[in-house]
């Protein structure tokens, strides 16, 4: 997926004897916001989002979070890396989320913000200073890893 390269829109003149169809793709650099609320959109069909409520990292936890945009993107042909930071000494636990051109979506950022109204944060990996990590030691994932285990979902509704 990393050779794919998006446009604004598609134009396809394949058989002159048809009207070209335009198909939009999205502007991804500039349309972080409406990608992480279309995902939460089509995820709350199923699942309680806990809009309002604490985080609790036992019941929708980064690594959940992250798998689930992750496969949500691949259905919507949108590419998406993984930025994992590993646990430091002020930073007990690892965490993960999904990456792209230098941001990261954080669905679980509630966790470091404390505010229970928050649904996700676009940022950069430097952010995550203040938290303990070290940005300068994050890896950048084209999948989603096998070796993380504590994976807690959502509860469905």
């Amino acid at each position: 997926m990393k050779y794919i390269k998006l446009y604004e829109s598609y134009v396809a003149t394949l058989n002159s004897d048809y009207n070209p169809m335009v198909t939009n793709v999205p502007d991804i650099p500039g349309g972080y916001d409406k990608l992480a609320d279309s995902f939460l959109y089509d995820l709350g069909k199923n699942y309680d989002l806990r809009k309002g409520k604490p985080f609790d990292k036992e019941i929708g936890n980064c690594a959940w979070f992250t798998q689930e945009f992750i496969r949500w993107c691949e259905l919507q042909r949108i590419p998406m890396q993984i930025i994992y930071f590993p646990e430091t000494e002020k930073a007990k636990d690892a965490h993960v989320a999904p990456y792209s051109n230098g941001l990261v979506i954080d669905f679980a950022y509630k966790q470091f913000s404390k505010d229970k109204k928050e649904k996700f944060k676009i940022g950069k990996p430097e952010d995550y200073k203040k938290f303990g990590y070290d940005p300068d030691k994050a890896d950048i994932l084209d999948e989603f890893p096998n070796w993380i285990t504590d994976i807690f979902s959502l509860k469905k509704k």
